[in-house]
């Protein structure tokens, strides 16, 4: 045989062999990287777990902490409660004096929701939140009735997922500027009958044309 057909044949296979270890290398490498990403993410992953159970003067509180190392932003909370006679449980929100937004690592908080006549006592409180990424995040809390009251029957938690029936945070507010990324120093959203006076402070601090990103 002719020995430069074998020596191609060996270049070829020799170049097969390192085809196949970079491949090899770049799957390593993509499997460490979504690893450290993971682990990164749990680091820093905020969560809401129950806390104490309560009933006080018609009104069920029950306690939450964020027992997560990040800190939970955002949070919404709705209560399902089952009504004696009635299949389907309806959503509560909690009292406006208990309802909290944020949550740093390690703090607690008691949320209290009014309890009609008929209660029996099972229950599920939903709670979204989100972290610092703006990733989301959840925790669904069971109650059941038991001799000395409710009593937490089970805790799951997820992320990408919402289960609460509340629409997103609305922000900026009317009349308050958008200081989010990504936007200009313009001034607040103002109210269609304030638009002449919006106008005239745009041309008064040059805040027209394409820099201003529609602001002005």
């Amino acid at each position: 045989m002719d020995p430069s057909v074998l020596l191609n044949g060996a270049i070829a296979f020799l170049t097969l062999l390192l085809a196949a270890a970079t491949v090899a290398l770049a799957y390593s490498t993509h499997q460490m990287a979504t690893h450290a990403k993971k682990d990164l993410e749990a680091q820093w992953r905020p969560v809401l777990a129950p806390g104490p159970v309560s009933m006080d003067h018609g009104a069920l509180q029950v306690g939450i902490r964020n027992i997560g190392r990040g800190p939970a932003l955002r949070v919404l909370a709705q209560m399902e409660m089952t009504l004696l006679g009635q299949d389907a449980p309806r959503r509560h929100t909690p009292t406006p004096d208990t309802q909290v937004r944020i949550l740093a690592p390690g703090e607690s908080s008691r949320l209290k929701f009014s309890v009609k006549e008929g209660w029996d006592g099972h229950a599920q409180l939903l709670l979204d939140y989100v972290d610092l990424a703006d990733r989301r995040h959840t925790t669904a809390i069971v109650l059941q009735n038991g001799r000395a009251g409710s009593v937490i029957y089970d805790v799951r938690v997820w992320k990408d997922h919402k289960v609460t029936t509340h629409g997103d945070l609305i922000y900026p507010q009317d009349g308050f500027t958008d200081a989010s990324p990504g936007t200009t120093s313009c001034p607040p959203r103002q109210p269609p009958k304030l638009l002449a006076n919006y106008l005239s402070y745009c041309r008064t601090f040059g805040r027209t044309g394409p820099a201003s990103r529609g602001c002005c």
